[in-house]
């Protein structure tokens, strides 16, 4: 009898226990549905209901996702609120989402900024450069007319931005304005330059001509006629390139980096010999925009004697976007050299991956092998670790598979750092090793949540359901 007593109250707790954990799951689930909602509804609450600080703060996340599911209720907000500040944010929003929905709005602003905050009229002004608001010209135009002082400098970075060939001609004759600053005039030169607008090219050429002029205003001008890309500029800067200003002579070699002909390389290879540094990067820079090949000889030089990392690096760079057997041998030589500097190696590393050189690859898991073995060689190694993990390539998959099994954390994590990107097939299993790992440690958590997120379980017994709930309880 006392056993049979025992036997029912045992199959009553099993029960029991049963009822409350299949209570206790379905709680978990509705509170999970629960947890996917109440963030929309949370936020939308905030917008509607909550102070300056909560709504602006709701904002800049907003803003730092890029998220786009709450534009027309904070449009609605906009409309109905009268918090300068929630305003102000909400311009900021949409500059960030690149929609013109407020571009009515920030029109009427500049059409009458007087009674505005200034810091309001500033975010308008910024909302319609940067979304390129064309329509905007006339008010824009209207306020530089008014000799308003508070606008000027805003009004014509602006017209910079968004005008065309009317007004980049009204921008060159306020050029002839007596007692113009000089920083109001490189301020017009600037715009002048962004708008590109061939009807002032002889203006312009004129200003950078003149000896007499402003440096600064000359070198606007000079890289300015460049970026119109009229053949006639090459000639004007050959001759203005030979004046002793260095500075001027920078923005010469930028203005002469639209073009690719004999006359105005001839220039860009001088500048490679120049002894001044900025001039010398600039010509590297326009070599590898115009992809000059006959400048790969110069780069190499420079790569190789620069007393200038700077001047070297932009070398490197340069080589590997010509992309001619002598410049990817030369860089390939670069990662290979144990007598440079592993910051040299590196940066020679990034470029050849960056422009997917494939000849440059097994050099480099040799070179990168040898670090794993090395750890005075760290630096180098964890910089050819993250190099690997920008890019899918299958042909990754070996190196991958040595960073994995290394001792350190670190150089190990680099590893789930290149799987993550790749997915390699034939690693699924080492790194579900590493996610079954009893000792706690920040591979064990990563691998279980690169894993978790690729769909891919990591352990046999366990269903995709208790998974999905390990990777919520992940940090």
């Amino acid at each position: 009898m006392k056993l049979k007593l025992f036997f029912l109250i045992a199959l009553f707790l099993f029960f029991c226990n049963c009822i409350f954990s299949q209570t206790d799951t379905n709680s978990q689930e509705e509170k999970s549905d629960d947890d996917s909602r109440t963030e929309r509804e949370e936020r939308l609450e905030t917008l509607k209901f909550g102070i300056e600080g909560d709504i602006v703060s709701l904002l800049d996340k907003l803003i730092k996702e890029k998220n786009s599911d709450y534009a027309s209720e904070i449009l609605s907000i906009f409309n109905k609120t009268h918090n300068v500040k929630v305003r102000e944010k909400t311009l900021e929003y949409f500059i960030a989402l690149e929609d013109p929905a407020l571009k009515d709005y920030a029109i009427a602003i500049l059409e009458d900024p007087y009674d505005e905050k200034k810091s309001t009229v500033n975010m308008a002004f910024r909302y319609i450069s940067e979304l390129k608001i064309k329509e905007a010209c006339p008010c824009v135009v209207e306020l530089i007319k008014s000799d308003n002082e508070d606008y000027y400098d805003n009004c014509i970075s602006t017209l910079g931005r968004i005008g065309g060939a009317s007004e980049a001609q009204y921008l060159a004759e306020l050029l002839d304005t007596e007692d113009l600053s000089t920083g109001r005039k490189q301020a017009l030169m600037r715009s002048l330059g962004e708008l590109k607008a061939v009807e002032t090219f002889d203006k312009l050429v004129e200003i950078a001509k003149d000896t007499e002029e402003n440096t600064f205003v000359r070198c606007y001008a000079a890289q300015a006629i460049g970026d119109m890309e009229k053949e006639e500029a090459i000639d004007v800067l050959s001759e203005i390139f030979e004046e002793t200003d260095n500075n001027l002579r920078t923005y010469v070699i930028k203005g002469l980096s639209n073009f690719n002909t004999e006359k105005s390389n001839n220039v860009i290879l001088d500048g490679l010999k120049d002894s001044y540094y900025k001039i010398r990067i600039e010509a590297a820079k326009v070599t590898k925009k115009q992809k000059i090949s006959e400048a790969v000889p110069f780069l190499i030089y420079r790569a190789k004697n620069d007393p200038e990392n700077s001047v070297k690096y932009e070398c490197y760079s340069s080589l590997a976007a010509i992309k001619t057997p002598e410049a990817v041998d030369y860089l390939i030589s670069v990662v290979k050299d144990k007598k440079l500097s592993e910051t040299a190696r590196a940066k020679a590393v990034t470029f050849l991956f960056e422009n997917s050189i494939e000849k440059a690859y097994e050099p480099v898991f040799t070179v990168a092998r040898t670090t794993l073995k090395d750890d005075k060689l760290k630096n180098l190694r964890y910089s050819i670790g993250k190099d690997l993990a920008k890019y899918e390539n299958p042909l990754f998959e070996s190196i991958c598979a040595d960073y994995l099994a290394h001792k350190d954390i670190p150089t190990a994590g680099t590893g789930l750092d290149i799987f993550q990107k790749n997915k390699f097939p034939g690693l699924i299993d080492t790194v579900r090793k590493m996610a079954q790992d009893k000792k706690e440690n920040a591979n064990r958590r990563k691998a279980r949540q690169i894993l978790n997120k690729a769909g891919i379980a990591w352990t046999e017994d366990e269903s995709q359901e208790k998974l999905n709930t390990e990777n919520k309880s992940e940090p």
